[in-house]
């Protein structure tokens, strides 16, 4: 018994915090005393970016290709852009025209699980004419203005294919296209 209430007198004391005291002041008459209090309030910044590529192969599959995992997690009042280019313009440019072969157009489609804070923006699909000029990215996630609520959001990016270009994947020809994704805290 004596053990347990030493442990739970100990754990009490533990838990007080040690930064405030009470202040008494005995028969005050005819004067004025007074007490100040600070009040703080801290939450960490975080703003992280992590990008997982899943493939680097585009085969026609009409449900998508799965090629990258983007995770962001941001808790800023400024918020945050994360946007996407390409070097060819949306295209899967091919290496050569020896045999006819033809830019394969693409767009990308996006699936988003988490929370998407409140204030900013995302996109769930960008078409090959919002990648055609790589000078201008196309946006994933955006805060115009700011966020009032933390962002924390797990993406897929797919890249889709029209089914005009089915027959197309089937021809001969060696064809590649560089994405790149930017985070940019603000």
């Amino acid at each position: 018994m004596k053990k347990t209430i030493i442990l739970f007198l100990s754990l009490v004391l533990v838990a007080m915090p040690v930064s405030l005291s009470a202040t008494t002041y005995l028969d005050v008459q005819n004067e004025a005393k007074s007490e100040s209090q600070t009040l703080t309030h801290a939450v960490a910044r975080i703003s992280t970016f992590k990008y997982t590529p899943k493939t680097s192969v585009i085969n026609y599959d009409a449900a998508g290709i799965n090629i990258a995992a983007i995770s962001v997690i941001n808790n800023t009042i400024d918020g945050f852009n994360l946007v996407v280019s390409s070097a060819q313009g949306g295209v899967l440019s091919p290496a050569s025209t020896l045999d006819g072969e033809q830019d394969i157009p693409y767009g990308l489609s996006i699936d988003s699980i988490g929370t998407l804070g409140t204030g900013a923006d995302a996109f769930s699909t960008i078409a090959t004419s919002a990648l055609s000029d790589p000078a201008s990215p196309a946006n994933l996630l955006t805060v115009s203005s700011e966020q009032s609520s933390p962002t924390s959001l797990a993406m897929d990016i797919n890249v889709t294919l029209a089914s005009t270009v089915e027959d197309q994947m089937s021809m001969a020809g060696t064809y590649s296209d560089t994405l790149t994704f930017t985070y940019t805290d603000l």
